[in-house]
């Protein structure tokens, strides 16, 4: 309705007489324990989430003996339906019918062994119906059971599996049915087709009584339906019905397939991504042990060997100069408490989800980190060239100073010189510490550095960074050096 019209509809009240606009029908929810299930990362899919079966399903499913048995009694019910009239009426006991009775009773108990052996099924139920055949009874009998065991064939196995046997179950019904005559005389007005007790009829279509005085009391006509050649008209529309009705049992048995494979495809995705998570889970639980323990040792490691070397100096200082003993105390002091704030940072990282992330040392905080080292007593030099590191990598280069200068006041505390170069350009930068090894005149090993934690620590800060890190005698002292591609952490 234009915009006028639909004003001058409000101004008159006839806004009534138009039609609402239909609501979008919203689309069915998704299954609550399926979504539940894909959503939770650590909770894996089971089949009976992923199949979400209907009540009569679930009880089918959760009673597998009761079901066979089910379908075995009406696949026997159906064949024995049609041998109702001649075991009743013209039962002659001779071994054709005894033949064909067993089969038909194989047939429909054979249905038993269509979850565990379906091929198998289909031969018996097939090899049955033709046994049957051969009692005259008809053919038409065995399609529930044949319909049944197909679809356990089309449920169980590949599509072309299944077609093959399809097609072979109907050559194998067909050719039974032509080995035997097509109808045999079975009583006054009354012949057995292959489809089943039907009338004779006389001329014209009627059926002749039995013993019609003008036949001499036999029965005479012609059947009611033309035989053309070895099979009639019925005969090969009831062919048709056949062959269809195996097509619709095999494609719903396929789809039966299809249905399970995509089960289990959700189900195995699931049960993936459930690993994936904890594989993940493991890592990051490495990981996280991983810097926990480096920045551990870092930090006691540093601390102690710091306050170490004050208690020393102040022991050493405290009858001669007992003001730099006391000195000496204070930053002995100092440097406890400052270990004790780390280590609670670093634990109270351990036992929060999500901690506070505190300040970070930095390659900006050297200064400060060398000034302890020299009131520990170390002649520590820093020589700087380029512009400033980029800052993913301060923390790497602190903890490699600070391990290194460790490593000296633990192994070299009387060297007299002791160099820090920080060297940054755009494409590679480096940071070497070297020392003299004081009074030792020949070249050292330092079990601690070579061995110990300290070493294994740098070597996976510098990893972090794709960088190369090598340690060793240098004269008679020791150098680190670590070697950093600025490009890679400038990107």
């Amino acid at each position: 309705m234009p915009r006028g019209r639909l004003d001058d509809a409000v101004a008159e009240g006839r806004l009534s007489r138009l039609r609402p606009v239909a609501e979008p029908v919203a689309a069915a929810p998704p299954d609550r324990r399926v979504v539940a299930a894909e959503t939770d990362p650590g909770r894996p899919l089971t089949a009976a989430e992923a199949r979400h079966l209907g009540r009569v399903r679930r009880i089918v499913a959760e009673h597998p003996v009761v079901a066979d048995v089910a379908v075995c009694l009406v696949a026997a019910a159906s064949l024995l339906a049609f041998a109702v009239p001649d075991l009743v009426g013209h039962w002659a006991g001779d071994a054709r019918q005894w033949v064909g009775l067993a089969g038909m009773l194989a047939a429909g108990g054979g249905l038993a062994l269509r979850r565990r052996q379906p091929l198998a099924t289909l031969v018996i139920v097939t090899a049955g119906s033709v046994a049957g055949s051969a009692g005259q009874w008809p053919v038409v009998a065995a399609v529930p059971a044949v319909g049944a065991a197909v679809y356990a064939v089309a449920a169980a196995r590949p599509a072309r599996v299944a077609w093959a046997a399809l097609a072979g179950a109907l050559v194998a019904l067909l050719a039974g049915s032509l080995a035997w005559p097509t109808a045999q005389q079975t009583g006054p007005g009354w012949t057995v087709s292959r489809w089943g007790p039907i009338p004779i009829g006389v001329a014209g279509g009627g059926t002749a009584p039995p013993g019609d005085p003008s036949t001499g009391g036999a029965a005479t006509g012609t059947l009611d339906l033309a035989v053309l050649g070895p099979l009639s008209v019925r005969d090969l529309l009831t062919w048709i019905a056949m062959a269809m009705a195996g097509v619709v049992c095999l494609a719903a048995g396929a789809s039966v397939r299809a249905r399970r494979e995509r089960v289990d495809a959700l189900v195995q995705r699931s049960a993936a991504r459930v690993l994936a998570a904890e594989q993940r889970a493991r890592l990051t639980s490495a990981e996280e042990r991983a810097v926990v323990a480096r920045e551990m040792h870092d930090v006691v490691a540093h601390s102690l060997s710091v306050m170490i070397a004050l208690a020393d100096g102040a022991r050493a200082s405290l009858d001669r100069d007992p003001a730099s003993a006391r000195d000496a105390l204070d930053g002995l002091a100092e440097r406890g408490r400052t270990a004790l704030a780390d280590m609670r940072r670093v634990v109270g990282a351990l036992r929060e989800e999500h901690p506070p992330t505190a300040p970070q040392p930095t390659a900006q905080d050297l200064e400060a980190l060398v000034a302890g080292f020299r009131d520990a007593g170390l002649p520590v030099r820093v020589l700087r060239t380029g512009p400033d590191l980029p800052d993913e990598l301060g923390l790497t280069v602190f903890r490699i100073v600070q391990e290194s200068l460790t490593n000296v006041l633990r192994h070299a505390p009387d060297a007299h010189e002791v160099d820090v170069d920080i060297h940054v350009d755009t494409d590679v930068s480096c940071v070497t510490v070297t020392d003299d090894g004081g009074h030792v005149t020949r070249p050292v090993q330092r079990p601690a550095a070579t061995a110990g934690r300290g070493l294994v620590g740098m070597r996976e800060r510098v990893a972090l960074h794709q960088g190369t890190l090598s340690a060793g005698p240098s004269g008679h002292g020791w150098q680190v050096r670590a070697t950093f591609d600025t490009t890679r952490s400038d990107t």
